[in-house]
């Protein structure tokens, strides 16, 4: 989260959501000063708090006035897919908290992971239901949305319409941005979440790694992309068979059910709160 008092404007990250782009933009105009944008840390009453991703009901509760200016400036928030959003979290858990990110992983390994994710969170069906901190990732989008049946936030932008985001924002803070089109680029490419192609190669890698990385360092520049196609392949295409399984897609269909409803209204064109109503 980023509230800039000068422009008027809050930024309600969403876990997994692009926000690690759009948080670039406001950084320097951020009240808080990352106080609420780059930290996981003890908090006196909730304990272990990822405050970078707090959910409205905790900001009414616990940061009344952060919540008070997110209803007074203009506020806005980057919805994502919710299938692909779900991908996105088991890499970004095993990332953070992980005894092995994912590309170090099986196919097998990784189903387990999933299916490890789906009991944590189905023992968190009810609404409104704060996820441990590390889980966060797997947080109901709508619960950065609404507070209640209010549907708080301005206006919700899906994933895809960053550029457009992008030109709005430059307009409310009237300076060009120029850093915009390379930090997209670049988080398009971090969101590319890359494995092993085979097991044969992750096993190779795991004790020729930093042999590897001295290698790698000696290649010019398209050597180095010829050998990173050697080595990697995108995830989605190693293991996409994981996510798109039917327990797993039933699970999402069935827990992330409202924040499908309103990803797929935001997508069609619904980004002001007018347009949504007060309900999902």
């Amino acid at each position: 989260m980023i509230i800039d008092d000068k422009h008027e404007i809050a930024f309600v990250h969403i876990p997994k959501c692009a926000g690690t782009t759009v948080r670039e933009y406001l950084k320097e105009y951020d009240r808080s000063q990352g106080f609420f944008s780059d930290r996981v840390d003890m908090h006196e009453k909730l304990g272990m708090l990822d405050f970078v991703h707090i959910p409205l009901y905790i900001l009414k509760e616990h940061f009344p006035t952060e919540l008070e200016l997110i209803h007074r400036y203009w506020s806005f928030a980057v919805m994502r897919d919710p299938y692909k959003r779900f991908a996105s979290s088991v890499t970004q858990r095993l990332r953070m908290y992980g005894e092995k990110p994912i590309e170090a992983l099986s196919e097998r390994e990784i189903r387990s992971e999933v299916e490890n994710c789906i009991a944590l969170l189905e023992k968190y069906e009810d609404p409104q239901v704060l996820l441990p901190h590390d889980y966060i990732h797997f947080q109901r989008q709508i619960d950065y949305i609404y507070l209640g049946d209010e549907l708080l936030i301005d206006n919700i932008y899906s994933s895809e319409m960053v550029g457009d985001l992008v030109d709005i924002l430059k307009e409310r803070l009237g300076c060009s941005l120029d850093a915009v089109g390379e930090s997209t680029e670049s988080e398009t490419r971090l969101n590319s979440t890359v494995v092993y192609r085979s097991d044969v190669v992750r096993f190779f890698m795991g004790f020729s790694k930093p042999m590897f990385r001295i290698f790698f360092s000696w290649l010019p520049q398209g050597a180095r992309e010829a050998v990173k196609r050697g080595v990697y392949v995108d995830r989605d295409q190693k293991v996409g068979g994981v996510f798109a399984s039917k327990n797993v897609v039933d699970f999402i269909g069935r827990y992330y059910r409202e924040d499908i409803l309103l990803y797929e209204r935001v997508k069609c064109g619904c980004q002001d709160a007018r347009q949504l109503g007060s309900a999902v």
